[in-house]
């Protein structure tokens, strides 16, 4: 776990200088409620793409601030209380080198972050060495704050990226219930790593089995290999997300035999029977590689255990600052109400 650099410091980088203002002219998706507390808590997941734009190959020389602040704009759009986030980096300020400095902390700045979890799977890269981490991240907003987090090491197969899971405790800022966040990145292969991907989701049922019974778990962590005692956890309430990589029928046949319902059908379930068909509808300006590349087009989920839903939205990220698309993945994002 770690906190946003200061802004001042992030903006002593020229590339940077004066773009980390968080940007306030999104436009809310047609179908989505403006968030009040009076909803629930707001929850999305997004990928970053590591701020290089959706068509772009993903490289250091790329990434794109402009890229960034539209997903960024987006997010403030949204006002999510909490968001997921995957790949993005952590690279410190090297000068003469590609890329955007400490993509963690920048893009915590534009979207008003209170707090956020670094969970890194890789560290090292041949760029900018031992320092540079890539991973996911969990952002809180809107006064919610992280108490603790774990990085936790997901089975993994010979030569394939290394994953992890982040699990942090989530309190509210009033009398709203605590609640336990896991965000992830599960293998990307669209066929073959079909099994690894059951295999990673596998793995948390039991940690969550655990945060239920005890409020504590063990697991492995990411980038030390120790094993550690992770304690303080809320076991009533519990959301799941990010980009799994699968369709929603592939992720359920895991998740659902765990106790978590996939926030479209738990919205179903509440009256609502055309929630999970809303994907199809959604507005989208991103160029959706993962569909070329024969994925579902929707691979970014969100599950909740312990929670009613009140409204749910996948969303695009318009193109306002970067001519292209700002990622390639569509946003899922659900307002959520305990039910105990």
């Amino acid at each position: 776990m770690r906190g946003l650099a200061p802004l001042a410091a992030l903006e002593g980088d020229a590339r940077l200088l004066g773009r980390l203002a968080p940007p306030m002219d999104g436009v809310l998706p047609a179908g989505l409620a403006m968030r009040t507390d009076a909803n629930g808590t707001r929850v999305l997941t997004i990928n970053l793409h590591m701020g290089v734009p959706g068509d772009q190959p993903l490289r250091p020389a790329n990434e794109r601030i402009e890229a960034l602040r539209d997903v960024a704009r987006h997010v403030n759009a949204l006002n999510p209380d909490v968001v997921l986030t995957q790949e993005l980096r952590n690279r410190p300020l090297v000068p003469g080198k590609d890329g955007i400095t400490d993509m963690v902390s920048s893009f915590g700045h534009l979207i008003k972050a209170d707090d956020v979890a670094f969970t890194p799977a890789v560290v090292g890269d041949p760029v900018a060495g031992d320092l540079q981490h890539y991973g996911t991240a969990i952002y809180t907003r809107n006064g919610f704050t992280i108490d603790q987090a774990a990085n936790v090491a997901l089975p993994n197969a010979d030569g394939q990226e290394a994953r992890s899971a982040g699990i942090a405790a989530v309190r509210a800022p009033d009398s709203r219930p605590s609640f336990t966040v896991v965000s992830t990145h599960l293998a990307y292969r669209t066929v073959e790593d079909a099994p690894l991907r059951d295999a990673q989701l596998g793995a948390l049922l039991p940690m969550l089995d655990d945060i239920r019974a005890t409020g504590s778990f063990s697991y492995v962590d990411a980038i030390t290999g120790e094993r550690q005692l992770a304690t303080g956890y809320s076991g009533q309430h519990i959301v799941l997300g990010g980009d799994l990589n699968e369709g929603q029928d592939a992720a359920d046949r895991v998740l659902v035999g765990g106790g978590l319902s996939h926030v479209f059908d738990t919205l179903a379930g509440a009256g609502t029977p055309d929630a999970r068909d809303r994907a199809a509808t959604a507005s989208s300006s991103a160029t959706l590689d993962h569909v070329a590349a024969g994925h579902p087009p929707r691979i970014d989920h969100l599950y909740g255990a312990g929670w009613g839903v009140t409204d749910v939205a996948v969303t695009g990220v318009p193109r306002v600052e970067h001519p292209g698309p700002a990622t390639d993945h569509l946003g899922v994002v659900a307002d959520l109400v305990p039910t105990s």
